[in-house]
C-alpha cells in the first residue's frame, strides 16, 4: 500500500513516543539516525521519516508493541495509525552498514519518556554512517 511520506518536526516525534510510552513496561533505548538524528540535534527543521536503531535484545519486544498497538508493519517501515513511517533497525547493522566504532557509546541522550530513552548519533557518527549507506547504494566499498 502506498503511502504519503510526511514532514515530521523533532515535537512531533516525541509527542508520539510520549504518547506510546505507557505501553513500556521496561527501559529501551532508542537511537535516532540519519534525518531523525539531524532533526534532533537542531540541524534540520523535519525529517520524512523516523529512522530508528534498538538493540538487537530489544527489537522483538518493540516491534511486539508496535504490532498491539495498532502501527503496520511494510518491510522495515512500520506505520503509526497517523500515517507516520518510521523506520526500525537493531543492533550495529544499519541499511546493509555498520554504525561507526563507537557510535553508541558516544550518542548523546536527548530525552526520556517513561521507559523509553531517546538517544541520537553524534554529527561526526552520522555523517560517516550517510556516507556509508551510500558508498554502498552505489557498489562502492567504504574500506
Amino acid at each position: 500500500m502506498e503511502r504519503t511520506i510526511k514532514e515530521i518536526s523533532d515535537s512531533e516525534l516525541f509527542d508520539l513516543l510520549k504518547s506510546i510510552s505507557k505501553y513500556f513496561e521496561r527501559k529501551i533505548k532508542l537511537y535516532a539516525l540519519g534525518g531523525t538524528a539531524l532533526t534532533l540535534l537542531g540541524i534540520k527543521t523535519s525529517t520524512r521519516d523516523i529512522d530508528l536503531d534498538v538493540e538487537l535484545s530489544d527489537y522483538k519486544y518493540l516491534t511486539g508493541i508496535f504490532g498491539q498497538i495498532g502501527f503496520r508493519k511494510d518491510g522495515i517501515r512500520w506505520w503509526t495509525i497517523d500515517g507516520i513511517g518510521l523506520d526500525l533497525f537493531h543492533g550495529e547493522n544499519v541499511m546493509g552498514t555498520q554504525l561507526p566504532g563507537d557510535a553508541i557509546k558516544n550518542s548523546k541522550h536527548i530525552r526520556t519518556f517513561g521507559n523509553i530513552e531517546l538517544y541520537t548519533l553524534s554529527p561526526y557518527d552520522i555523517i560517516l554512517d550517510l556516507i556509508e549507506i551510500k558508498f554502498n547504494e552505489w557498489g562502492l566499498k567504504s574500506d
